[in-house]
């Protein structure tokens, strides 16, 4: 196998623009041809790390799901990592130029840069990780290792961290939808997106983000666990990042293998566990409705406000129940009822009006409210209130389906999944149902599966194009393993050597050959070419 780091030197062009450099044929080991690269933006520049990445310890990366139970829908916070040469002998013969705030340190070079591993391979170009520069630890001492560990974060991190404001209730939205307008609201969208629409029309959503609390990641998961659905990201062969959001039925419907392994791995983590086998399950529901309210009162300025002339005065409005004062959310319709008076007494009331200049950004379950005197004399705000229509939380319906006879075998295993935007018991019947007839079978179940690329060409494709979402067929003879499972996450290494690794973390396939489901072309014969779906 023939294996190089991108250096400086030969220019490669790609369509992925500022995230792919250039070519070299340094680091060379005989075999295939192959050629792996770290790349950056460094001040709006791309440049190519690869001469001064150090192969011991090597590269990691580390993405998607890491779970294949029922409640494992939403990816971690995918890493890479890796070393770079800060000592005299890299490639600018400069020790520091990896350190920030250091005076050798390398142009742009920082926190937040934004870095990308791809490996070229029979002529194919995979961008297996994109991400921004997390942590920077140069080793300290200037007669030791003189080397920095980098750490980088792909875009879950972002939704981890970012914090949700002022979202406008959605109304009548499919899962998809919901998951477009989060990523809308946010400051560092995906580098690509691949969302699926969703099976179910969701009444109200997004209206319970408490405003600059919840998380992005939050409400994702939120969605996910409401649609049964999927979110985590991915490598490609077109600029990697890739977002994807799978609806509830995108594996009952996809049954071709991306991949097949058969008695190749050099590790399978596979076995019977009493705990895999789920005998109870426990879907709860939540009614919500606006009780057919047309307006109440949803916030109160408890005191007057003196504004002098041409005074901006700015405050948030979370809005609440005015019976039981818990919070609440809003169905829209949010104005302003007010008095803007010239004395603080009430015997003028409302001669001031027009000089107070009011606007709201109201979300689901708060408003950001500016006020603005307009005139040239001192004005009371003697009367402020925010109405609107209110959405009510009832209490929670939680539905429970047993298999009194694998409780009796194997024990109690029992899973319990909130869907917080269903409202209707029938979806939890359904969904409890489902969740036993897929959890519920005794069978061997891996939980990861480990490769080596370098044994065969084969073995390096399934390495580097294999990724979260991917459905794979496995066999393993001494195991018993004869079965197609989910690809949920990936851990990919570059060893010293240049000895390329993936472990796969596998869920199982959700296994309703022909599975029916309305609506869809193709899948529309219940009971004779079909099974029931959900």
């Amino acid at each position: 196998m023939t294996v190089s780091a991108f250096q400086p030197g030969n220019t490669i062009t790609t369509e992925a623009g500022d995230h792919l450099i250039t070519e070299a044929s340094d680091h060379l080991v005989t075999g295939m041809d192959l050629v792996w690269a770290v790349s950056a933006v460094l001040s709006g520049v791309p440049v190519d790390l690869s001469a001064d990445v150090l192969l011991d310890p090597g590269i990691a990366c580390r993405y998607g799901i890491f779970g294949s139970s029922p409640g494992d829908r939403v990816a971690d916070t995918g890493t890479l990592t890796f070393q770079l040469n800060n000592s005299q002998r890299n490639s600018a013969s400069l020790i520091g130029y990896y350190t920030p705030g250091h005076a050798n340190c390398r142009a742009g070079w920082d926190l937040g840069v934004k870095v990308s591993l791809q490996i070229i391979y029979n002529g194919v170009i995979y961008y297996k990780f994109y991400g921004a520069v997390d942590e920077i630890l140069p080793s300290m001492g200037i007669y030791r290792e003189r080397r920095v560990s980098v750490t980088v974060v792909d875009w879950i991190d972002e939704a981890a961290r970012y914090k949700l404001q002022r979202i406008p209730t959605q109304v009548n939205k499919y899962a998809g939808q919901l998951v477009n307008t989060i990523i809308s609201y946010m400051a560092w969208a995906p580098l690509q997106q691949s969302i699926n629409s969703g099976s179910d029309l969701i009444s109200y959503a997004l209206d319970t983000t408490k405003d600059e609390t919840t998380t992005a990641l939050r409400e994702l998961q939120k969605i996910c666990d409401n649609e049964f659905g999927y979110l985590y990201v991915t490598g490609d062969t077109v600029f990697g990042g890739k977002l994807v959001f799978e609806g509830r039925t995108n594996r009952q419907l996809d049954l071709t293998s991306d991949q097949t392994i058969t008695n190749s791995m050099t590790g399978l983590d596979a076995g019977r566990r009493r705990g895999d086998v789920i005998n109870r399950a426990v879907v709860t529901v939540n009614p919500r409705d606006n009780n057919n309210d047309t307006g109440i009162v949803l916030w109160t300025m408890g005191q007057t406000k003196k504004l002098e002339p041409g005074e901006v005065y700015i405050f948030s409005a979370n809005y609440t129940d005015p019976d039981t004062q818990d919070r609440i959310g809003t169905g829209g319709n949010v104005v302003a009822v007010y008095s803007f008076n010239s004395t603080i007494l009430h015997d003028m009331p409302g001669d001031m009006d027009a000089s107070l200049d009011i606007t709201i950004e109201a979300g689901g379950n708060s408003a950001l409210v500016t006020l603005t005197n307009t005139d040239n004399i001192p004005g009371y705000v003697v009367v402020f209130y925010l109405q609107g229509i209110p959405l009510y939380n009832y209490t929670p319906i939680s539905y429970t389906d047993d298999s009194a006879s694998s409780q009796a075998t194997y024990g109690l295993n029992m899973v319990n999944i909130d869907t917080p935007y269903h409202a209707d018991i029938g979806f939890a019947v359904a969904a409890s149902s489902f969740i036993l007839s897929q959890w519920g079978t005794l069978r061997t179940i891996p939980n990861s599966l480990r490769l080596v690329g370098n044994v065969d060409a084969t073995t390096m494709t399934a390495v580097l194009a294999t990724e979260p979402g991917d459905r794979i067929t496995v066999t393993e003879s001494m195991s018993a393993v004869s079965d197609d499972f989910i690809i949920h996450g990936v851990d990919f290494n570059i060893l010293p050597g240049h000895i390329f690794t993936s472990t796969w973390t596998i869920a199982p396939t959700w296994d309703l050959p022909a599975p029916w489901l309305l609506g869809t072309a193709g899948n529309s014969e219940l009971g004779t070419t079909t099974n029931l779906g959900f």
